[in-house]
């Protein structure tokens, strides 16, 4: 019974096990899950620790404080609770507060009081196998080789927290976060190794990284050179190899972005002054933190909006964050010098700059991007065709008649067939003021409003005193082309518009009474616009984007005094290669007008019913077109025209010299009386044969042009600072050595050239004294 027992109590156990490790696997796993997002704005930092306590389920002691201070965190991926948890302590830490353990029981204290509180201890671990998190610990380190005394300042100058040194054991108690304590005991643990040596000495950068130094001096002293010569030999000074001595050791603290320097005093103090005067310095005329910089194609105002922008660094991260690799910027002011209309009315020009202020490493990222930015952008210049074609076609047979004799058909009886007329212009009747000898006047009047003098023909039968008939016939055609032909140049994604517009008067609303009573008739001006707008976006392939509107608007010739407005619009987005035609259209209207007026039975007979009817026939056709035609053009800086503004100044010397007639006359007095102004008849016609037109030649060559300024190297436009850095740029050969072999070269020729320099004097004084006897000799003879 009782082995039956401890067998049952056996199987409970081995049950209660696997629970107990499931519940930590499975803790394990939930806490290795990335499920949690931190996006929060404004929010108090007592929820945020509340909200992670809550899930690391521990228990904490809250501290009012914390609900005063707001903060906010924007995080674009889950995180895992552990990285959830170190973003919280980061954000006490800024805050001025920090969280501690006793007991599994968490509480909030501010930094100072971590001195008297019970915090987590580590001792007899080595410093890289401290955890990597921001937790407040108290780490104790035996020092083997040196005295805690003399590193404790040193290693307090290093750290936020406290420091105390036992003497008696040799022994650091540090008192700060872990990831401190692991930067600062790197380098404890480098001076540990093997004793300290003469000097050690710490040089903040101001201007430069502490890693980039340090890779500069490893390539000028490699490390394992330096480690076989780690310890000082005995007897003084040696003969020194290199220009800086191999017995110096040199390491970086990145936290305080300085070097320290290990070894004799006057090697360091050589390193030092090396450092300071060639490496650590700061840019060029610029000891402060302002720095200018010209735009030559983009505008400042929106490359300005653009780096204020990306400069920010995320909500809820300090300013100096920094996140692996990726740092962002540190108080950087931006300012734009542009022009405005304020300038332009009071006369003052205006700039295309940018006024940053910020610092080294700032300023070179900024002018990376900027030089990325500001790149020249592609010309194109547009060759626009507007045809609008108008035919007009009329055609009109008319015919009227009266009895040759009263009574002809009877007494009485006299019909008149004069209805069959429309608009008739010869009078028959003739009544009140207009008499039946109106049909005297041949050939009639027809006049249209279109026309300006006779047309139609008319065959009338009967005296002139006494017409009894009369046939109109008309055929009327008119051919109205419009062409209209501009061209223009723009940058890449700029609108270019042309525009031109006809314009009338016709009469308006009635004024106000003038002195004698009547009403007076005002005149209203009233246009017709032809505008063409082109918005042009160039791909690197050659193809053109194009946004195309065009807008056609033309009077009714019809009526003078107030004529109807005729628009037509074209508003597209097409993709066009760069020389192509581009065609739109379609505005093609057709109308066909047919008119007749005849005698009842009379006018339905063949051929005879002609004279007892009138037909009027009009056709009417408008078509519109427009070609637009994109050329890719890239300007010449060098003043001579390119090849679309050749090509123009070409055709129009073809249309002038086509209508001059100087060259091919040959009466020497036209020659001399019609001779140009300044220019020989030799000349002139020399001139002509070598197609040379002096007034267009001269203005695209440039030859009445004033002086050229140089603008990228006059101080009256751009930036001091910008031209010596031009020329700095100048006297620097960019293919002879890069940065840091530059540095390398000067450290490895620096002890050349004091060794040679005792030769090169006794080279000099052996040159003098040749000189003196070459001058003896000459005067002797």
């Amino acid at each position: 019974m009782i082995k039956r027992l401890n067998k049952i109590g056996v199987v409970i156990f081995v049950i209660l096990i696997n629970i107990f490790a499931k519940n930590i696997l499975f803790s394990q796993e939930s806490s290795e899950q990335a499920n949690i997002f931190l996006n929060f704005e404004k929010a108090t930092l007592s929820s945020v620790v509340n909200y992670l306590t809550e899930a690391k389920k521990i228990n904490l002691i809250p501290n009012k404080a914390l609900d005063n201070l707001p903060v906010s965190l924007t995080t674009r991926e889950p995180l895992t609770l552990d990285k959830a948890w170190n973003i919280l302590l980061t954000l006490l830490e800024v805050n001025g507060y920090s969280i501690i353990n006793v007991d599994n029981v968490f509480r909030i204290v501010t930094k100072a009081a971590n001195k008297q509180e019970p915090l987590p201890m580590y001792s007899g671990l080595e410093p890289e196998l401290l955890p990597d998190t921001d937790e407040v610990i108290r780490y104790i380190y035996f020092l083997k080789n040196i005295k805690a005394d003399t590193v404790a300042s040193f290693l307090q100058s290093m750290l936020e927290g406290t420091v105390q040194p036992n003497t008696n054991l040799d022994a650091l108690v540090i008192t700060d976060r872990c990831l401190h304590i692991k930067a600062a005991m790197k380098i404890i643990k480098e001076l540990d190794q093997g004793g300290l040596r003469e000097s050690i000495k710490v040089v903040k950068l101001k201007h430069t990284v502490s890693a980039d130094i340090v890779k500069i001096f490893d390539q000028i002293v490699p490390k394992d050179q330096q480690k076989n010569l780690r310890f000082l030999t005995p007897g003084g000074d040696k003969k020194q190899m290199t220009y800086f001595s191999q017995d110096t050791k040199i390491i970086e603290e990145p936290r305080q972005n300085a070097l320290i320097l290990l070894g004799q005093e006057k090697n360091l103090n050589r390193i030092i002054d090396f450092v300071k005067t060639y490496i650590d310095i700061p840019t060029e005329s610029a000891e402060s933190r302002l720095h200018i910089i010209e735009l030559k194609y983009a505008k400042a105002e929106e490359v300005g909006k653009l780096l204020e922008t990306i400069r920010k660094p995320p909500t809820g991260l300090p300013k100096t964050a920094q996140i692996g690799e990726y740092k962002f910027f540190e108080d950087v002011i931006i300012a734009t010098d542009t022009f405005t209309e304020e300038q332009a009315k009071e006369g003052k020009g205006g700039g295309n700059r940018l006024i940053i202020s910020c610092g080294k490493d700032d300023w070179k990222r900024f002018v990376k991007l900027i030089d990325s930015i500001d790149k020249p952008s592609p010309q194109v210049a547009f060759e626009v065709m507007i045809v609008d074609v108008n035919i007009n076609n009329e055609a009109e047979l008319k015919a009227q008649f009266k009895p040759k004799h009263p009574g002809m058909f009877g007494k009485h009886i006299n019909p008149y067939f004069e209805t069959a007329i429309a608009n008739k212009t010869i009078d028959l009747i003739g009544t009140g003021a207009i008499a039946a000898t109106d049909l005297a006047k041949v050939p009639p009047v027809y006049r249209r409003a279109d026309s300006d003098g006779y047309s139609g023909s008319h065959i009338t039968f009967g005296q002139p005193s006494n017409l009894w008939g009369a046939i109109k016939a008309i055929l009327y055609r008119n051919n109205n082309n419009i062409i209209i032909e501009p061209y223009i140049t723009t940058n890449n994604n700029q609108e270019c518009f042309v525009k031109n517009e006809e314009t009338r008067y016709v009469d308006g609303a009635f004024s106000e009474t003038n002195l004698a009573g009547s009403l007076v008739r005002k005149k209203e001006l009233i246009t017709a616009p032809v505008e063409v707008k082109l918005t042009p976006k160039v791909n690197l392939d050659g193809s053109i984007n194009l946004k195309v509107f065009v807008n056609f608007t033309n009077f009714d010739e019809t009526s003078s005094s107030s004529p109807d407005e005729h628009s037509r619009l074209i508003d597209t987005r097409v993709t066009i290669g760069t020389g192509e035609v581009l065609v739109l259209g379609g505005f093609t209207k057709s109308s066909h007008e047919q008119k007749t007026y005849k005698v009842p039975v009379l006018g339905d007979i063949p051929i005879i019913g002609n004279l007892f009817k009138s037909k009027t026939q009009n056709k009417t056709k408008t078509n519109l077109y427009v070609f637009i035609r994109p050329s890719i053009i890239k300007p010449k800086i060098d003043g001579t025209p390119d090849e679309y503004t050749q090509m123009k100044v070409d055709f129009a010397k073809h249309q002038i010299f086509e209508h001059d007639t100087f060259t091919s006359d040959k009466d020497p007095i036209q020659r001399w009386f019609f001779k140009p102004a300044k220019q020989s008849i030799s000349q002139k016609i020399k001139d002509t044969k070598a197609g040379i037109f002096r007034p267009i030649d001269n203005y695209a060559t440039g030859y009445n042009e004033p002086m050229d300024v140089d603008m990228q190297n006059d101080t009256y436009y751009s930036a001091e600072k910008e031209l010596s850095d031009k020329k700095l740029t100048k006297n620097i050969s960019p293919n002879k050595y890069t940065k840091n072999e530059s540095f390398i070269n000067y450290a490895q020729q620096n002890q050349n050239i004091q060794e040679a320099k005792g030769q090169e004097d006794i080279k000099q004084e052996k040159i003098k004294a040749k000189n003196g006897r070459t001058k003896k000799s000459r005067l002797r003879a």
